[in-house]
């Protein structure tokens, strides 16, 4: 008998150990700091003129779900999802990344103009283009506990106007991480994310900017951090346009 507990006990925690592998591969990481900090950014830079092309999410692929129990077993979020409400989802959270990229910009204090890029007559005369594709979104949530979101962007492209340079080409991938998810993932809540972000870039209004937030969704912040990182590669010798 005592050989028999022992065998499922054994068995057990096995099962949580590789439940914990399966499902919490993020659940030792620590929480993001908010707000985000501001950069020392060179006056040289600050005073380039910058556009920003919102991120393309044509193709991005969205994952995630919902983890409850002490197994924290996934139910996916497409499966629990409404059809009606999945469009609503997946435009919402990608909107909400492509805009919080070129917001974060703009926050940061650089001169910047946000374009889809169609309008080519909004590209003359600047000095710097910054392109690229939102490819990978991975929303998770956990039991009201935390939540949690991991970009990937693709074909990230610096191109400096004045002597038609591409300063630098490449992926960036981020990850945040924020107490009290909600229960459920509702695409309403990331449309509304992404209309504010939408009107946010067209104010430029940014006073106690993430202190008025009861909205903020790991997924903004992971986008804006790859934001950040993005702007740290400008803000640097090779981008200084002196002549």
């Amino acid at each position: 008998m005592f050989i028999l507990f022992l065998r499922l006990t054994i068995l057990f925690l096995i099962s949580i150990i590789f439940s914990g592998c399966a499902t919490g591969r993020y659940s030792h990481f620590p929480y993001t700091s908010l707000p985000l900090s501001n950069l020392a950014i060179e006056d040289e830079i600050k005073n380039l003129k910058i556009a920003v092309v919102l991120f393309d999410i044509e193709d991005t692929k969205i994952s995630g779900g919902h983890y409850k129990g002490m197994m924290q077993k996934i139910q996916h979020w497409d499966i629990n999802i409404p059809e009606g409400q999945k469009d609503s989802f997946l435009l919402g959270l990608s909107e909400t990344v492509s805009h919080s990229i070129a917001d974060e910009f703009l926050r940061q204090g650089l001169n910047v103009i946000v374009t889809d890029g169609k309008d080519i007559n909004r590209l003359k005369g600047l000095d710097i283009i910054v392109t690229g594709k939102v490819s990978q979104i991975e929303l998770n949530a956990y039991a009201n506990d935390y939540w949690e979101a991991v970009i990937i962007l693709k074909d990230i492209t610096l191109y400096r106007t004045r002597d038609e340079a591409m300063m630098w080409i490449g992926d960036i991938e981020r990850y945040c991480k924020l107490p009290d998810s909600p229960e459920k993932l509702d695409g309403a809540m990331f449309k509304a994310v992404s209309k504010f972000l939408k009107t946010s870039i067209e104010e430029k209004s940014y006073e106690d900017y993430f202190q008025k937030r009861k909205d903020i969704t790991p997924a903004e912040i992971a986008a804006r951090l790859s934001a950040i990182d993005i702007i740290k590669k400008i803000n640097s010798d090779s981008f200084i346009t002196s002549k």
